[in-house]
């Protein structure tokens, strides 16, 4: 046994070194205009829509030059982004490192558009990030988008040609692994094949004036190989979603069997056709519309099956939170919940709450003296009041308003000063319950209802619980209003 120790003591020796070891990846960088703040660096999985959520990697401290150094242990390639205070993305594009490399970062926190690389993938990270700023210059004139279908595709075909030529050109002349190469590859491909979906939902109206969709010969869809499932991996790059939701809008478009409205639609192509990260992304997706479909009389029933197959189906925790977020969004506005509480302003400066209005069937009108339709529907709102001319009913304006100057313009509206009161108004006061909140959808009291856009319309009944999330200004409207009071 003691012949054999010493071997067999070499042999362990050997095995350990050849298990792999984790190597230190270093960040560091300056960012001109940050100093003794919080710099955290994250994986690009737990980054979604520029937001993130999980646990970051390290973080620390810019010194008094904004000076940061951060650190990452790893085995294998690793894709990440630097964050400053606020969720501030530093740069819009991962930054990719293998084991033992060094990156080094500099930029400015009031201009983070021309970032600067070194160390090492130094290269291969400005090429990532410049061609991410690049290509999409290419198709900021509209008029590419007027061009005939073959000469958008000859020029889009060019783009990508040249994109390519410069990603080969690179490739044979560094040592990067391959898979950081085919993220470049990816976001290129992704990216240019979203413009390609573009082109169909903007050609008509650049060149004939009507809001449709150009259906195409099934000839032109050959750019797209599937494409999703190819970059499964990187799910995480924004030119991913815009190709899914690009590809999802097309597909209710030229589906002609598909039916229902937009939204049982959508799910149903999400939940029976679509596999892998594509329909995951696209569930996930789906949740951030939610507030468009309000209006839809099977919201709910939707809602009720997203929320089961989101459990069931995603895989990534970025994709979860980015879902749930959304679905926490509207869950506590569906019929028969109570209504969140409202307490704002009036012209006078008092304050107005909703529970005030307990026993009455109460509309919610959000809008801004900002909103032209909002604006145009003025004598439908007086109209709908003088039907309803008892205190059975009260209608409460929410005015969604950004600055003081805003405020005031309001005010005096409302009290029917001014030349746009005596225009709209003929210079009587604006009758109803007028409320303002500033800070427009982003008011703390506003956002509970999901407002995404002006006007938008609550109804909420006598005992202070929501009948719908959304109406709208309709005959139907009257109607329901009048049942309610009958209630």
């Amino acid at each position: 046994m003691k012949i054999w120790l010493p071997f067999i003591v070499v042999l362990f020796l050997l095995l350990v070194s050849c298990k792999p070891r984790k190597g230190e990846i270093t960040i560091s960088g300056k960012i001109e205009g940050y100093h003794n703040k919080p710099v955290w660096v994250y994986p690009a999985t737990s980054i979604y829509i520029n937001k993130p959520y999980g646990n970051d990697l390290d973080s620390t401290i810019t010194n008094s030059d904004g000076v940061f150094n951060l650190r990452i242990l790893s085995t294998a390639d690793q894709f990440f982004y630097v964050f400053s205070e606020d969720d501030f993305l530093l740069v819009e594009t991962p930054i990719a490192a293998s084991p033992n490399d060094s990156v080094f970062l500099k930029t400015s926190i009031n201009n983070t558009s021309r970032p600067e690389f070194s160390g090492s993938n130094a290269e291969f990270n400005q090429l990532l990030f410049t061609q991410r700023q690049t290509i999409p210059r290419k198709f900021r004139r509209m008029e590419v988008f007027a061009k005939p279908i073959d000469g958008f595709q000859n020029y889009v075909d060019s783009v990508e040609e040249v994109a390519n030529h410069k990603i080969d050109s690179f490739a044979l002349a560094s040592s990067n692994s391959a898979n950081i190469l085919d993220i470049l590859k990816a976001d290129t491909r992704l990216y240019l094949a979203f413009v390609r979906y573009d082109y169909l939902l903007k050609h008509l109206n650049l060149t004939q004036g009507v809001q449709e969709y150009f259906i195409p010969d099934k000839n032109y869809y050959k750019f797209n190989n599937n494409l999703l499932h190819k970059y499964d991996d990187f799910w995480f790059l924004p030119s991913y979603t815009m190709l899914a939701d690009a590809m999802l809008k097309d597909d209710v478009q030229k589906n002609n069997k598909l039916e229902g409205n937009s939204l049982t639609k959508r799910f149903y192509l999400i939940d029976k056709v679509y596999k892998g990260a594509h329909r995951e992304v696209a569930l996930a997706r789906l949740t951030r519309k939610f507030p468009d479909y309000l209006s839809y009389s099977n919201f709910y029933r939707i809602f009720e099956q997203v929320d089961s197959l989101l459990s069931g189906i995603i895989s990534k925790p970025a994709l979860k939170e980015y879902a749930n977020s959304n679905i926490n969004k509207v869950a506590h506005i569906k019929p028969g919940s109570l209504a969140p509480s409202i307490n704002l302003p009036n012209v006078k400066g008092d304050s107005v709450s909703l529970t005030s209005m307990r026993g009455n069937v109460v509309l919610i009108i959000f809008w801004g003296t900002w909103c032209p339709p909002c604006l145009s529907s003025i004598p439908k709102y007086i109209e709908i009041q003088e039907y309803f001319n008892d205190d059975s009913v009260q209608f409460m304006f929410v005015s969604l308003e950004a600055r003081a100057n805003e405020v005031e313009r309001w005010r005096e509206f409302v009290k029917g000063e001014g030349e746009m009161a005596n225009r709209l108004l003929k210079g009587d006061a604006f009758p109803g319950t007028h409320l303002v909140a500033k800070g427009q959808f982003a008011n703390p009291q506003v956002k509970p209802y999901a407002v995404t856009s002006a006007p938008s319309y609550v109804l909420i009944g006598k005992d202070g619980r929501i009948v719908k999330p959304r109406v709208h200004l309709d005959n139907d409207l009257i109607s329901q209003i009048s049942e309610l009071v009958g209630d």
